[in-house]
């Protein structure tokens, strides 16, 4: 049998496994129902924010020559600015 910290992490492995899963299924059946870009994004951003409760998020995009921020949260202004500019400094 188990100790009682075993269990809790056993089960708390089992939520967050459970959690990814029905995730991937959310944005697969939407990929396939052909959603549009700012579908998929809602639908990943609430999975990281709400879901998996990640805090901080800058997605960037290389377009035409130049990086843009497709999607952020949990950042301030000038950590994003300074962000784009360093990406496009490293690419």
């Amino acid at each position: 049998m188990l100790p009682d910290n075993n269990k809790t992490s056993s089960a708390k492995r089992l939520r967050i496994a459970d959690i990814k899963l029905n995730s991937l299924l959310e944005i697969t059946k939407s990929i396939n129902l052909n959603a549009s870009i700012d579908v998929l994004l809602e639908i990943y951003r609430n999975v990281l924010q709400h879901k998996l409760f990640i805090g901080k998020l800058i997605l960037l995009r290389y377009d035409n020559n130049d990086w843009k921020s497709m999607l952020n949260y949990g950042i301030q202004r000038d950590h994003l600015a300074a962000t784009v500019e360093h990406a496009k400094k490293i690419y």
